[in-house]
C-alpha cells in the first residue's frame, strides 16, 4: 500500500495496535502503554482471537503459517512508520486520558505519523513536517498568540530576571504540556524535551521549555510568539534540540 502524507490510515482501538506489535515497532518502548484501569483497555486474553480475526476480517492482518501473522494495508503502513521513527511528541491536555501522538524521522524526512485518541480507538494519519507542526500549535491553543512576543528574548538560569519569573510560571497551573523525545543516533543519548504552556496574569501566554540528553541540561522561559511556535514545533518533530 502506497500512502502519501495527507493520507487517512483509519482507526484502531488499543487492543488492535498492541496485538499487532506496536509496542515492538520504533525506539521509545511502551509507545501505548496499557491505561491505568482496566476497563479502558480493549484487550484481555480471551478476546485476542476476537481481535485478530476482526483484523483479518478488515484484510489488514494476514495469515503466514502456523500462529503467525503479517501486517498488511493501512496497518502496515502504520507499523512501519512507527518502527522507521526516530522522534516521538506527546501532547497531554489536563483531564485527558490519552496522549495526542506525532511520530517523526530524524532530520524531517518522510511523513509524520498522527495519532488521535477518539471515542473509537486511534485515528492515525499521514502527515507532512509542516502540517503536524502546525497541528502542535492548534493543540496548544496558540494560533493567535501575537506576534510581537518573538521580540521579546528568552529568559535562562544564567539571567538575573529568571527567579522572578521562574516563581511566577511555578505558581500557574500549566493549560498545555508537550513531551518530546528523539534518537538521533545509535552512539548519542536520548534527547528529551518538555515544554509546558502557561497563561499568565497580564503577561499573556508563556512556554517554559526544558532539554536534556546524557549530562546536558537546559531551561528557558519565553512568551509565546508565532515564529517562536513554529520553531519549536518543528525541532521537537524532527528530533532536534528545541530553542526558545
Amino acid at each position: 500500500m502506497t500512502v502519501v502524507p495527507g493520507d487517512d490510515l483509519g482507526t484502531f482501538t488499543l487492543a488492535e495496535l498492541r496485538l499487532a506489535g506496536i509496542n515492538q515497532r520504533g525506539f521509545l518502548q511502551p509507545l501505548l502503554p496499557k491505561p491505568v484501569r482496566p476497563a479502558e483497555d480493549g484487550a484481555t486474553d480471551e478476546d485476542d482471537a476476537a481481535v485478530l480475526q476482526g483484523l483479518a476480517d478488515r484484510g489488514l492482518l494476514v495469515p503466514t503459517g502456523g500462529n503467525r501473522w503479517r501486517p498488511a494495508g493501512a496497518l502496515a503502513v502504520v507499523l512501519a512508520v512507527a518502527a522507521a521513527a526516530r522522534s516521538v511528541v506527546a501532547h497531554h491536555q489536563p483531564g485527558a486520558v490519552a496522549a495526542r501522538l506525532l511520530l517523526g524521522s530524524a532530520g524531517g524526512v518522510g511523513g509524520v505519523l498522527d495519532l488521535a485518541p477518539t471515542p473509537g480507538g486511534w485515528a492515525a494519519r499521514l502527515v507532512d513536517v509542516a502540517s503536524a507542526g502546525d497541528r502542535i500549535v492548534d493543540l496548544l491553543e496558540l494560533a493567535g498568540c501575537p506576534p510581537g512576543a518573538d521580540e521579546v528574548a528568552p529568559v535562562g538560569p544564567a539571567d538575573p530576571a529568571w527567579g522572578a519569573v521562574s516563581e511566577q510560571l511555578a505558581s500557574i497551573s500549566a493549560t498545555h504540556r508537550i513531551e518530546a523525545a528523539a534518537c538521533r543516533s545509535p552512539d548519542a543519548p536520548l534527547l528529551q524535551q518538555r515544554c509546558t504552556v502557561v497563561l499568565a496574569p497580564q503577561a499573556g501566554a508563556w512556554l517554559l521549555l526544558g532539554r536534556r540528553s546524557g549530562d546536558e541540561r537546559m531551561v528557558a522561559a519565553a512568551p509565546a510568539g508565532p515564529r517562536r511556535l513554529d520553531r519549536l514545533a518543528r525541532a521537537l518533530l524532527v528530533g532536534e534540540p528545541a530553542h526558545l
